[in-house]
């Protein structure tokens, strides 16, 4: 793989690609009998980052933009269907996008801090929102106090049953897979959390 980061003064954003290849990584595969299967990865990630001055919301500190997208392609990735339904492999592809964005700020000299994520998955339509908040009283005392929600829509596919070593059987049933960050749909949270340093 490789990685580069740079400067665009136009825009006065900074950028950050990195590239892999992943060589025969092993996937669970049901149309296949040994239930796996290989195949390359190849992984894309962007991100870029600006911090801006939004004078009428806070005068002292820029506001910090970031955004990130993760883009994976699995070449050998089975899908099988006029809506890609019936799946081998038990991940989501041939092609995954993530994508995240992050803004942050302080005041008071950065002894409170809001910020918040946005978090979205492409293909599976899941995502999250993260939102915290955090006071410094003191170098030793911390608080932060948030709330984490995710959501999505459950995928509901079609698999085979009787596959085994009488061979593959044309009988198949319809199940519910929670996939990316529908899986963690059901598991929203409020944190409040409290940190001395000693």
């Amino acid at each position: 793989g490789f990685a580069v980061d740079f400067s665009e003064d136009r825009t006065a954003t900074n950028w950050g690609i990195e590239f892999s290849w992943t060589a025969d990584k092993d996937f669970v595969n049901s149309e296949v009998p040994s239930l796996r299967s290989d195949s390359d990865v190849l992984a894309l990630t962007v991100s870029v980052d600006r911090p801006t001055f939004i004078h009428f919301l806070n005068r002292e500190r820029t506001f910090f933009f970031n955004m990130q997208w993760f883009v994976e392609y699995i070449p050998d990735h089975v899908g099988i269907g006029d809506d890609d339904s019936y799946r081998g492999y038990a991940v989501d592809g041939p092609v995954s996008a993530l994508g995240v964005f992050t803004l942050e700020t302080g005041f008071f000299q950065d002894r409170l801090v809001p910020s918040a994520t946005f978090v979205y998955d492409v293909r599976s339509e899941s995502g999250a929102v993260a939102l915290d908040m955090r006071y410094r009283f003191s170098a030793e005392f911390t608080v932060t106090i948030g709330m984490n929600h995710f959501y999505g829509p459950g995928d509901s596919y079609i698999t085979p049953i009787g596959f085994g070593a009488l061979g593959e059987s044309n009988q198949t049933y319809r199940s519910e897979r929670y996939s990316r960050l529908n899986a963690v749909r059901e598991r929203d949270e409020l944190f409040a959390v409290f940190r001395y340093t000693f």
